[in-house]
């Protein structure tokens, strides 16, 4: 697959790298990130790797998407759908000032 092109369906991707930080670097630099998982023995350092990963949606030793949680990332889809956060793109932020009601 060329650099830059985008593998759509449930495909299972590996690369070798040294470091984690590497790891996590690739996977932020692919300009897409819809989602993603990792599978570890320390769910916690999982929850980390999950804070570092910019991808739309993340399972730490599973994969079970929520139809009522926003999802979306990168490059890839149409930002985020699903959630109150996809109503983003359809607002605009207003600040409206009223007086004190009168006291009668």
């Amino acid at each position: 697959m060329p650099a830059g092109r985008e593998v759509f369906g449930p495909v299972v991707t590996v690369i070798p790298y040294a470091r984690e930080s590497e790891a996590v670097a690739m996977v932020n630099d692919a300009g897409y990130g819809l989602a993603g998982t990792v599978w570890t023995c320390d769910p916690e350092h999982g929850v980390d790797i999950a804070r570092r990963i910019h991808v739309g949606t993340f399972g730490v030793n599973l994969y079970t998407p929520d139809l009522g949680a926003p999802w979306g990332g990168g490059a890839s889809g149409q930002g985020s759908a699903y959630g109150p956060e996809c109503l983003d793109a359809y607002l605009k932020p207003k600040s409206v000032f009223l007086p004190e009601p009168v006291q009668a």
